[in-house]
């Protein structure tokens, strides 16, 4: 079993406390996610789980093994950095069986597992290509097929898609989930995008300035959030004080309402609306964003400023600036932080 328990974990560099008392219990085969801004201390705690950077305090137990204090080889821990890291004046086949060849595995060996594992990224026809004349999608690919080449209890990836165009990105975190499945591999990855945790993640701990601030499947951690920071930074939630509420919804509210923009709707004549839903609400159209099959409102009601989502049915749907509108609230999707 390739679990993974961080208890009370602490790093500090001189002065500056990056995180401290850091728990968390990764399961077997779980793609689990560090999520956060820059700054708030997921990447050193990548690092200290490779064995890159070590910790002041807490344990990191790998299995039955604490290896906390182990020398980052001897971890059996596979990782791939943003940069790619690959050695220019070897070719592709050669940069996945580095490791291989630091285990002293035979040549028969190294070549079958090479070969099975480039097959497996889809890089079987570029094996003897170097990395300078592969695109970055090819080359990202490349320093996972030689991470996962030597078999690792855990796989840490550090924001390995942010340099990669959207559309390589989309096609790669794909191959990745599929892979990681495949093999059923312990992972924990990095990013500061939310749309690629919540789309790739079993779990998600979402830090900030060195804290866990909520960990949680992705479906719970985007419907339910527990603060106001986990609202604001996963999406574009509506975060509102009680006077803002109040003036919105003319009722008296306590503490701050997180509202989706997908839960606000433009009132429809024939359409029908159940208990669910608040009264109506005149709104006002300050702004507009087409984003693909989404349109974006900035909307003004009861001179509270909303996000709505909406979805991007035909033309007739754009409402213009200064349009006037009606829109009720899905208060079932409303969540009292």
């Amino acid at each position: 079993m390739n679990s993974v328990a961080i208890s009370h974990l602490t790093k500090r560099f001189t002065e500056k406390t990056v995180f401290s008392d850091i728990n968390l219990t990764i399961q077997d085969g779980e793609f689990f996610t560090l999520l956060g801004p820059s700054g708030c201390g997921k990447s050193t705690l990548l690092r200290c789980l490779a064995g890159l950077t070590q910790v002041d305090n807490g344990t990191i137990q790998l299995g039955e093994q604490d290896i906390t204090h182990l020398a980052p080889q001897k971890r059996d821990i596979g990782m791939v950095f943003q940069s790619y890291a690959l050695f220019p004046n070897l070719t592709v086949r050669e940069n996945v069986a580095f490791g291989l060849r630091i285990q002293k595995l035979d040549t028969k060996q190294i070549k079958q597992r090479v070969d099975d594992i480039l097959a497996l990224v889809e890089l079987g026809e570029f094996a003897e290509r170097y990395p300078h004349s592969l695109s970055g999608g090819q080359r990202q690919r490349v320093a996972l097929a030689r991470s996962l080449v030597v078999r690792p209890k855990m796989l840490l990836l550090d924001e390995p898609l942010s340099a990669l165009d959207a559309r390589i990105r989309k096609h790669l975190r794909q191959q990745i989930c599929a892979i990681q499945r495949e093999l059923k591999l312990t992972t924990v990855f990095v990013t500061h995008d939310q749309e690629e945790a919540l789309t790739m993640s079993d779990r998600i701990a979402l830090m900030n300035e060195g804290k866990i601030i909520q960990c949680d499947p992705p479906e719970k951690l985007y419907i339910e959030p527990s603060s106001d920071f986990t609202a604001r930074f996963m999406g574009q939630y509506n975060v509102l004080d009680a006077d803002q509420a109040q003036q919105l919804f003319k009722e008296s509210y306590q503490g701050s309402l997180a509202i989706r923009p997908e839960s606000i709707y433009v009132f429809e004549d024939n359409r029908q609306y159940d208990e669910r839903f608040s009264e109506k609400i005149a709104a006002t159209v300050k702004s507009h964003q087409l984003l693909g099959s989404i349109i974006r409102y900035q909307l003004i009601a009861n001179n509270v400023e909303l996000t709505v989502d909406l979805l991007n049915r035909h033309a007739e749907r754009l409402f213009d600036v200064g349009s006037e509108l009606s829109i009720l609230i899905d208060k079932s999707a409303m969540r009292h932080l």
